[in-house]
């Protein structure tokens, strides 16, 4: 079966196949979850041309903050397989929809946001990642409530649970896509700090996501530029100002949809 999903087209796995998978999660170690769950994370990755890297980028810095933090590989295991798994829901997005060449409507909109649901479904159904599927399907979520699929709020998210909620945004934000080059870590980091004091993420995170990642490179950095971004996908525009016949790379959306975050 892996050998069969490795030599596929990925973009093809229809929607159909994956819900004949929901029957057959059992328990098996993590050392062999952790191959596997890389092999899905391909999957995810390789079901829009915009994220090729996101879901093995976001596994990989956790695993990274895990060892920073000193946890025990078992714990550290389980967050990089969140990591890696954490968008498994995106496989019940439709593909028009992801890639669609125009304005999301609402009812598209939602669809997009219902796929952290869908990945807190689907991880449920699995004895022993417990911890994991509430690891993976809060990334999300946000500190004052104001996030989905759930509106938890501060005391609901433990430090895991943050720490993907931020990883999952400066992954997005350092990695190349068709459309973008990868923010440095400087700048990445400042919007991390933004969110932090609009009460959306754990700013002590942030401070060691800072310490983690800051490869001191700060020279020809421009730091006066404004920051906008896309209320419907999150894609940042970096400028002294938005053009009011800007649309949004990835999702198209119209210039009215951006908000100022810096």
């Amino acid at each position: 079966f892996l050998e069969v999903l490795n030599t596929a087209d990925l973009r093809t796995i229809s929607n159909e196949n994956i819900t004949q998978l929901d029957l057959q999660y059992n328990p098996i170690p993590l050392t062999a979850n952790k191959k596997i769950c890389e092999l899905f994370a391909r999957i995810i990755d390789y079901k829009s041309p915009f994220t090729k890297v996101h879901s093995i980028g976001v596994a990989t810095k956790t695993e990274k903050m895990a060892n920073y933090y000193k946890f025990d590989e078992s714990h550290t295991n389980e967050l990089y397989i969140a990591g890696a798994l954490h968008d498994i829901g995106k496989l019940f997005v439709s593909n028009a929809v992801l890639e669609k060449n125009g304005r999301l409507d609402e009812n598209e909109y939602k669809h997009i946001q219902n796929h952290a649901y869908e990945t807190y479904r689907l991880l449920s159904k699995i004895k022993g990642f417990e911890e994991i599927c509430d690891y993976a399907s809060y990334h999300h979520e946000k500190l004052n409530g104001k996030g989905y699929p759930f509106g938890k709020k501060a005391d609901d998210m433990n430090k895991e649970m943050r720490l993907l909620a931020c990883i999952d945004i400066y992954q997005a934000l350092t990695e190349d896509r068709p459309y973008k080059a990868g923010m440095p870590h400087q700048k990445a980091i400042s919007i991390l700090y933004e969110l932090a004091d609009k009460g959306e993420l754990d700013s002590t995170i942030v401070d060691d996501i800072n310490t983690v990642f800051d490869d001191g490179k700060h020279d020809n950095i421009i730091t006066h530029l404004a920051l906008f971004e896309c209320s419907v996908c999150g894609h940042i525009y970096e400028g002294d100002e938005l053009p009011y016949d800007y649309k949004c790379p990835v999702c198209n959306q119209p210039a009215h949809v951006f908000t100022r975050i810096k």
